[in-house]
């Protein structure tokens, strides 16, 4: 069963993409900020597949894209951003990486599938 890290400051957000990923079979980690992500990350639970927000307190997703680039160990886990702010769409720290997918909120739940299953192909 792959794996999810769900990272985003919204509790009822992180809700709604667990619940729909555990419909289709995906084991679902949550982290509600950047900071709580990277301690999962550098404990070794390393997911298939990392959903991450951008705007969030204490460490926001571009640092968190920051330092998985400059760890080898996470440099090529894919990661799925979603934001509602479109505006960040085209900010060129999010085009450094190859395994990267941008999904903006709202989403429906058929799109946060077929993004994460993309990014799952990536993985293996």
């Amino acid at each position: 069963m792959p794996s999810v890290l769900v990272v985003d400051d919204s509790s009822d957000t992180r809700m709604i993409a667990r619940l729909i990923l555990e419909t289709e079979g995906y084991s679902i980690a949550e982290a509600s900020d950047g900071e709580e992500a990277l301690a999962i990350l550098v404990s070794g639970r390393i997911p298939d597949v990392i959903l991450l927000d951008l705007r969030m307190p204490r460490v926001d997703g571009f640092e968190v894209l920051e330092t998985m680039a400059a760890n080898p160990a996470l440099a090529d886990v894919p990661v799925v951003v979603f934001t509602a702010h479109l505006e960040m769409a085209d900010d060129e720290r999010l085009i450094d990486g190859e395994a990267r997918w941008l999904l903006l909120k709202p989403f429906q739940p058929d799109e946060l599938v077929r993004f994460v299953e993309r990014a799952v192909v990536r993985s293996t």
